[in-house]
């Protein structure tokens, strides 16, 4: 007679600790970044060349993580080597990275522009953009602008296009305020937006693209208003950093346009800084760069940008 097999019982081991998650080293460097950025500004009115050196360190860091990260890297096949869609825009040093061979001229980036304001800078080339404002005590308000753009010439008489950039932002802010043992009133706010707009060219009167239609703003980050004399949190007392990443179909904007004219199809980086701060009998106070530091800024990538017709109205 066979004797039975017993089924022995399964033996569980101990599995151990997992694998700690690695902490991202882009955001680390931006972080670092941050604070060398936030030691100068305690100058008054924080010396430019500084604010672009923070500018160009960053940036290398925000474009090595989205060529790792962008869909149209990500999604190509060996059938799309051989023509390039109509509909996608690209930097003008970025082309041969997505696979498709060199793209007409026409689907370059075409236009780069700033406020005209402090150290904000735009560049069609790297597909980047950098906005950087800050307020003193004696001012109230402060901005600054980049912005990037496409030329869009329609095929049809009368069309809805969709234009969708890709955008990838980096954003550090501060709003310090601390004069013991005098006492201050007032509120600080920082805030930044993207804003996609549509603007209409004229060759023949040679006057600045003009704005056309209505335009959409997507809020990045925002403090909102917090009194100056009592907040001390860390969100707005200390050097923040963040990183907000929109993929195309979240800042996806329509546009109504007409054939035979030219237009710029374009995404603007916005940072504001806000503030009534002052003593507490109301008097303006003197700057000090070590007690009062009130400034945003936001670094941009924009690897792609697309213009899809929606719907032909008439051909």
């Amino acid at each position: 007679m066979v004797k039975a097999k017993t089924r022995s019982k399964p033996v569980h081991r101990k599995a151990g600790k997992p694998q700690q998650i690695p902490v991202d080293t882009g955001v680390l460097s931006i972080q670092r970044n941050a604070k060398r950025l936030d030691g100068a500004s305690a100058k008054r009115g924080i010396d430019r060349l500084q604010v672009e050196a923070y500018r160009k360190r960053v940036t290398t860091q925000v474009v090595r993580d989205e060529k790792s990260n962008s869909p149209w890297r990500q999604k190509i096949s060996f059938t799309d080597l051989f023509s390039w869609p109509d509909a996608l825009y690209v930097p003008q040093n970025d082309a041969k990275g997505f696979g498709f061979g060199r793209p007409p001229a026409a689907n370059l980036y075409s236009d780069a522009w700033t406020d005209g304001k402090g150290a904000s800078n735009a560049n069609a080339a790297t597909g980047t953009m950098f906005a950087w404002s800050q307020a003193l005590t004696t001012e109230r308000q402060q901005m600054g602008e980049a912005g990037l753009g496409i030329r869009y010439s329609p095929k049809d008489a009368l069309s809805k296009v969709r234009f969708e950039p890709e955008v990838n932002c980096a954003i550090t802010y501060r709003a310090f305020v601390d004069f013991w043992p005098l006492l201050i009133a007032g509120n600080v706010r920082a805030l930044g937006s993207l804003i996609m707009a549509c603007w209409q060219l004229s060759p023949v009167t040679g006057q600045p693209p003009e704005l056309v239609g209505s335009w959409r703003e997507v809020p990045v980050f925002d403090t909102h208003t917090r009194d100056a004399g009592s907040d001390l949190s860390p969100d707005i007392h200390n050097v923040n950093t963040l990183q907000r990443n929109f993929a195309s179909s979240a800042l996806a904007t329509d546009f109504l346009v007409q054939g035979g004219r030219t237009y710029i199809l374009g995404v603007i980086a916005r940072v504001q800084v806000v503030h009534n701060v002052t003593s507490s009998d109301g008097k303006i106070l003197t700057n000090d760069g070590t007690k009062f530091k009130l400034y945003s800024s936001m670094v941009c990538t924009v690897p792609t940008m697309m213009a899809t017709v929606q719907y032909v109205f008439i051909p």
